[in-house]
């Protein structure tokens, strides 16, 4: 099975990946996001790139309407339905009904969102018992991330498009190697083998999953040596024990590697709790109407700190004289909010204030902390709906 991963930011896309899928043909393609510990408090922002799901997926989905509409056996895995997986869907159905591909089927892997029953569900990794103060009002999502299983079903379903919100890195490789070789749920070696490709450091990995686990990858053994883990890492279902890697030359300058190995079978999947951590107004940036203003710093501190109690911070920019970015931070987001609305009305009264501001109005954003912990797989709740592109509105 040959398989091409790329891990970018929601908006991102990466501009290799047509060729690299025409060069493989048949492959399963996995898109993975990185998901920002700051997201809108009052609406997404698109200008800011914090979305509720990843644009760039359907960036991504337009771009591989030829494979797609040629029929080469592609399969997309992605977590790019974000906090916004039917949108998501949606809009990646419409992406490919355009290109004349309403019969691809597309499958939404909905699950894992824990907040509801966080109390019940969460489990510490030192123990089975319950995260301390859950839920709390600081908690604002706590989310599994899946395993193999959920995709691997969606796969035998049919589909060539699996959109999660959120999944172990190695679940998508493992379930589409599953799927493509007949292995067993109990055939943890080669699970853990396939594993392997979603380790690796840097943000694309592309090769093969052979039929005994083992991967086959086009780099010299001293390149992966660099790029390999090490030790065990924990994972969905189970952790994978990388110690003593066997790598050996293959045909063309390919490297094949083995040995990877089951560290423990526990069934569990990895969760994440996000806790707010405070709030931040957007940066703007202001540049007094007076040239000759030297203290621009402390003017805008006294003008804008005195209409809220949040902390307010200056940043000259270097190379431009009287020029600042000014942004707010607090507990609060009524504090930010504040702030937002005082830069507001130093905009509207433009030279009168003293003051012109020069960038687009503040927004208020939540900051927030992630704290990790696992849940029993079978306490999560998952769904999958599978139709054509065409049947999704």
């Amino acid at each position: 099975m040959k398989f091409h991963r790329s891990v970018s930011d929601p908006a991102g896309f990466d501009p290799g990946l047509p060729a690299a899928v025409d060069s493989l043909g048949e492959c399963v393609v996995q898109l993975d996001y990185r998901w920002p510990g700051c997201w809108p408090v009052d609406g997404a922002v698109k200008r800011y790139g914090r979305d509720d799901y990843a644009r760039g997926l359907i960036t991504a989905t337009r771009a591989l309407i030829k494979p797609f509409f040629l029929g080469t056996g592609l399969r997309v895995i992605s977590d790019g339905g974000g906090w916004g997986g039917v949108a998501c869907v949606e809009a990646v159905a419409a992406t490919l009904r355009e290109g004349g591909c309403g019969d691809v089927l597309v499958s939404w892997v909905a699950g894992g969102d824990l907040l509801a029953a966080a109390e019940e569900a969460i489990g510490s990794e030192a123990d089975s018992g319950v995260l301390p103060g859950l839920p709390d009002s600081a908690v604002v999502s706590a989310r599994a991330q899946l395993g193999a299983g959920p995709i691997a079903k969606a796969l035998s379903e049919g589909a060539q498009v699996v959109i999660t919100s959120r999944h172990d890195a190695a679940a998508p490789l493992q379930a589409a190697a599953a799927v493509y070789h007949g292995w067993g749920w109990e055939e943890v070696e080669a699970l853990v083998g396939a594993s392997l490709a979603a380790r690796f450091v840097g943000t694309h990995c592309a090769g093969e999953v052979i039929a005994d686990g083992s991967l086959l990858l086009p780099l010299s053994a001293e390149d992966l040596r660099l790029r390999l883990p090490h030790g065990v890492v924990p994972g969905a279902d189970f952790d994978a024990d990388f110690i003593g890697l066997d790598l050996q030359p293959a045909p063309g300058g390919a490297c094949r590697i083995s040995g990877a190995k089951p560290a423990d079978v526990h069934g569990r999947w990895p969760a994440a709790v996000e806790r707010v951590s405070g709030y931040v107004a957007s940066p703007v940036l202001v540049q007094p109407t007076d040239d000759a203003t030297e203290n621009l710093a402390e003017d805008l501190k006294q003008v804008l700190a005195g209409q809220t109690d949040a902390t307010v911070e200056v940043r000259l920019i270097a190379g431009k004289e009287n020029t600042a970015v000014v942004f707010c931070r607090s507990n609060e987001a009524e504090h930010c909010r504040a702030f937002a609305a005082a830069v507001a009305s130093l905009g509207a009264q433009a030279g009168a204030s003293g003051y012109d501001v020069v960038g687009p109005w503040p927004s208020v954003f939540r900051e927030s902390s992630v704290e990790w912990a696992s849940v029993p797989r079978d306490s999560v709740s998952v769904s999958i709906d599978t139709r054509p592109a065409s049947e999704w509105y």
